[in-house]
């Protein structure tokens, strides 16, 4: 069963048909119970996300893997990001053996592309649950100029590109399954 779902980020309206989901789901999928470590910063963004989660199975497994690393993401809409970058992800602190990053992701996207962008930055969050070595924003920095390709903005891998597209492939197939 499916509905369409219409919610506000950001003062934006984003529309999209998803499966029958409560909006505090969230705080418990079925796969992995309560989350720890991937925290949307408001309610609007835990529902699309929550719709990610269930629809993309490239999406769960960015989430789930996240959930076993030291690795706690922040992801939250925003105005203000330069240029045509359409997410981020900043560095925030270390705390104890926790690592914590903040992901912006740009507003006025579609449903598919805001997911498909938060895709992209979590799978740049694996990248950096995966060396050990980055405990701040300047080994973060030397981590992507080793791994990754100069962009606009920053540093980009092939890694995250193909995460994001993938993710777009598998939200866009579940839409059209829906269609019929």
């Amino acid at each position: 069963m499916s509905t369409t779902l219409r919610v506000h980020v950001a003062g934006v309206l984003i529309t999209m048909t998803l499966p029958l989901v409560a909006v505090g789901a969230w705080d418990a999928p079925p796969a992995s119970g309560r989350l720890i470590r991937v925290r949307p910063a408001d309610r609007q963004i835990a529902t699309l996300m929550n719709a990610g989660y269930r629809t993309s199975p490239t999406f769960r497994q960015l989430v789930d893997a996240l959930e076993h690393s030291d690795i706690i993401v922040y992801v939250a809409a925003s105005r203000h990001l330069p240029g045509t970058d359409l997410g981020q992800m900043h560095f925030v602190c270390r705390r104890g053996h926790q690592r914590y990053l903040r992901v912006s992701i740009r507003t006025l996207l579609s449903p598919t592309e805001f997911l498909s962008t938060v895709a992209h930055e979590l799978q740049h969050a694996l990248e950096v649950a995966a060396s050990l070595d980055v405990i701040d924003a300047a080994s973060m920095a030397a981590l992507y100029e080793r791994i990754g390709r100069p962009s606009c903005n920053g540093f980009e891998t092939a890694a995250a590109r193909r995460t994001g597209e993938l993710v777009s492939s598998e939200l866009e197939r579940y839409a059209s399954t829906q269609l019929r």
